[in-house]
């Protein structure tokens, strides 16, 4: 265990506490939830909605022309019963009657004659007002798993044809629709239930019929309905037995209207082997409901275009596993983005909580055209965005309190160093010059070792006294008590003044050391003794870095409103992966170099130069090839009232 333990906070455990409400959310699926959801749905449909194709689906429609030419509804069943006969004699394989006979009336001889004559489909309704009614089964409904009634809502009544009209149809479906709470008919009850009977809609009972089938079987796993079936077509649902519609724009040539149909003259080749739907688009009837294509399509078109989907197999599916998917896809994501931003940068954090957010997105909208499967890519993407919006904030927050603790010891280091710095400084100048007053023989004349030794102590004396210097010097630049006395100052003379203090080391060493001046220069506005530190650090170091016979150029040029100045050396280099921390506080380039050549440094010069060169509204840098030597840059602005040089930047 370590010896501080770390302090937890509240938001170390966010990301985590909303990736599982996330979680446990999506798994109960409210119908909030779900709304939101639908509504992604549908702008997928609205988006890409399915192709229209010539289908044996047609519309016999019942519209406001029609009830103009023909006479206000209801009609007489003799008129209807025209209808059946016409289609009858056109060859349509399948008549379905989209409405609801519960009554007698003096004409229903006729009709039941013309259905005698053809394959008729008819309607009930199941609602919620209790009576005793029950519509007549025309099919067996068998299923493979658990009972399905558990997961279908029981109607206590019907509203069903006259017996009559149920004897003489060769199918019998529930024509409800029932719209989402919104009011929009996205899904359709394959199945429905009064008490423990199961009921056909109209939709699977047209099938069933058109196909010549025996029965229906539905197939039922844990958790619900999983699909209907009916001859060679199979329906997928969702856990109450819904199908999803797949809807195409409405078409024209998908409706004939019935004053067009009646008409004597009427001839047509068409409606063969046709499933035609008999009902209405007048906007008196009312029987106009909203899609994810819009605000009013007719229910009799709904009907046919969930047929038209199933006998063209481009059916819509949000299968059972679908909530799985995208509850993992939710888990697997959110647990990397909280394992993740913790370890990167801000801007590698934030790009992955997009990626992660936004991955979602073009995954769904290729199932929904490839593959005609509905995921749902909206909530994931905004509980990812909430997992990692926790996680930087959480990330930050430990950021914070790391940075204020390492910034209170950084100030409890450069408290207790500048106050031994303080402290060494006297008695380290007092041992220098009694040193050097040693060594002039002010106490007697030494014997030549002895004059080694002091030479020794003096010269390690100084570079304490540089290294107490440096540390002072960096504590009054981070407490903001550095003072600038800046006047006109000539950079060539500053040049000449530190080259002149080098030259003696530089001969001893065989490297040559140059001055180089531009023309012209002007004054520059400094601390002349700040601008001499600086040339006096970076030539130190070019001095220390560079072999014998190596070389090493002093110049200065005015570039604009600067002179930049340059220490260039023909050094050991500096490493690319270096470069970038070389300005830091105590950081030196390769360490391991510099201990094999017996090169010894404290890593504040090139810190301090930066400082200083930036406290005068000048920059520091570097350019550098390992192997080959540096040249560190720095700039200092011309004093007020110079003008640049001609030709100058």
């Amino acid at each position: 265990m370590s010896a501080r333990t770390k302090r937890l906070r509240p938001s170390d455990f966010a990301p985590a506490a909303i990736l599982l409400a996330a979680l446990c959310l999506k798994a109960a699926e409210p119908a909030a939830l779900e709304s939101l959801q639908n509504k992604v749905f549908d702008a997928f449909q609205a988006q890409r909605p399915r192709a229209y194709a010539s289908s044996p689906a047609r519309v016999i429609d019942i519209d406001d022309e029609s009830l103009r030419r023909l006479g206000p509804w209801p009609w007489p069943r003799s008129r209807t019963a025209l209808l059946v006969s016409k289609l009858a004699r056109l060859g349509a394989k399948t008549i379905v009657l989209d409405v609801v006979f519960a009554e007698p009336e003096p004409t229903d001889a006729s009709l039941l004659k013309a259905m005698a004559g053809a394959s008729v489909v008819t309607g009930f309704m199941l609602t919620s007002h209790p009576n005793e009614t029950r519509p007549a089964l025309k099919t067996g409904v068998s299923y493979v798993g658990p009972s399905p009634l558990p997961y279908l809502p029981d109607f206590p009544g019907a509203v069903a044809d006259l017996p009559a009209f149920e004897a003489a149809a060769a199918g019998n479906g529930a024509i409800s629709l029932v719209p989402e709470p919104d009011g929009v008919i996205r899904r359709l009850p394959l199945l429905l239930r009064r008490g423990e009977t199961l009921y056909p809609s109209l939709m699977v009972e047209v099938l069933r019929v058109h196909q010549d089938a025996g029965g229906i079987v539905v197939k039922t796993e844990l958790g619900g309905i999983s699909e209907v079936r009916t001859g060679g077509v199979t329906l997928p649902t969702d856990a109450s037995g819904r199908l999803w519609v797949h809807y195409a724009a409405s078409d024209p040539s998908r409706a004939i209207p019935a004053w067009r149909l009646l008409a004597p003259d009427f001839r047509s080749n068409e409606l063969t082997g046709a499933v035609a739907f008999v009902g209405s688009s007048a906007q008196r009837l009312q029987d106009l409901r909203a899609t994810p294509l819009g605000p009013s399509m007719p229910g009799v078109e709904i009907h046919a275009q969930a047929v038209e989907q199933a006998l063209a197999g481009r059916m819509l599916s949000r299968p059972l596993w679908a909530k799985g998917v995208e509850l993992a896809y939710l888990l697997l994501l959110g647990l990397a983005l909280i394992a993740l931003t913790p370890r990167l940068s801000a801007a590698r954090s934030a790009a992955l909580g997009l990626a992660a957010a936004g991955a979602g997105w073009p995954l769904a909208w290729r199932a929904y055209v490839d593959a005609r499967l509905l995921f749902d890519p909206l909530f994931p993407a905004l509980a990812l965005l909430a997992v990692y919006s926790a996680s930087a904030l959480a990330s930050y927050l430990k950021a914070e309190d790391e940075r204020r603790r390492l910034l209170l010891l950084d100030e409890a280091k450069d408290e207790m160093l500048s106050v031994a710095s303080h402290d060494l400084r006297g008695p380290v100048n007092a041992m220098i010059m009694i040193v050097d007053a040693m060594s002039q023989g002010q106490f007697g004349a030494l014997n030549e070792k002895q004059a080694r030794y002091l030479k020794l102590i003096n010269n390690q004396g100084r570079k304490l006294n540089d290294f107490v210097a440096n540390i002072l010097d960096t504590a009054k630049i981070k407490a903001g008590k550095l003072e600038l006395h800046r006047q006109a100052v000539s950079p060539g003379e500053a040049i000449d003044t530190v080259a002149e203090v080098f030259a003696v080391a530089a001969e001893a060493k065989s490297v040559t050391l140059k001055s180089l001046r531009g023309p012209a220069l002007p004054p520059v506005y400094a601390d002349q003794a700040k601008l001499e530190q600086v040339l006096n650090n970076l030539l130190g170091n070019a001095l220390k870095f560079t072999p014998s016979g190596g070389r090493i150029e002093v110049s200065a040029v005015a570039e604009g409103e600067h002179v930049r100045f340059c220490v260039a050396d023909t050094g050991m280099g500096i490493a690319a992966g270096e470069i970038e921390t070389l300005f830091r506080r105590f950081s030196q380039a390769d360490k391991d170099e510099q201990a094999d050549r017996g090169i010894q440094g404290t890593g504040l010069g090139l810190a301090i130069c930066r400082e200083l060169a930036e406290a005068h509204g000048g920059r520091i840098w570097v350019e550098s090839v390992k192997g080959k030597g540096s040249s560190f840059y720095f700039t200092i602005p011309i004093a007020p009232g110079e003008p640049p040089p001609p030709g100058a930047g």
